[in-house]
């Protein structure tokens, strides 16, 4: 019987966390702009933020769940010097699979407006962007319950 619990359990503990990804604005721009077909759940959040943290959770979910429909992308705000020590061990322990991107931008004044021309820069935010290109900006931290809402309004008929 142990043995049983052992060969269950396994899967769950060895799910393999995301690779984190530098990249510039430009790389995080062309991964908002790529066409997939899907929904893009773009969150941007820091490990030093307890709010966005507390929140990974519920884009993996996102993630997990709505994989065919929605990319879920997490972009981390942290210093690329802190991948290692702060954002890596975050992901393992909230075991995230989703894609995760570090952005290398000292100057967030030169990329924000970009991104949305109504974001303050505020963390947690997230952007969702239709199959359309439309964005939607939420300055807030979301559940799980919020981001399924999210996904079905767009997909009303």
């Amino acid at each position: 019987m142990k043995s049983l619990l052992v060969l269950l359990l396994v899967p769950f503990f060895m799910t393999q966390t995301a690779t984190v990804q530098v990249v510039k604005w430009e790389g995080l721009e062309k991964e908002m702009a790529a066409k997939t077909g899907k929904i893009k759940v773009v969150n941007f959040w820091m490990s030093g933020c307890k709010s966005c943290v507390e929140e990974l959770p519920h884009f993996e979910q996102l993630h997990r769940t709505f994989g065919n429909q929605v990319e879920v992308i997490l972009v981390s705000l942290d210093k690329e010097s802190m991948e290692q020590t702060k954002v890596k061990p975050i992901l393992e322990r909230s075991r995230i699979t989703a894609k995760v991107l570090l952005l290398d931008e000292v100057n967030s004044d030169q990329w924000i407006n970009k991104i949305e021309p109504t974001w303050s820069g505020a963390i947690p935010a997230t952007v969702v962007i239709d199959q359309d290109n439309n964005r939607r900006l939420y300055q807030k931290t979301l559940t799980y319950p919020e981001l399924v809402k999210i996904i079905h309004d767009i997909h009303k008929p």
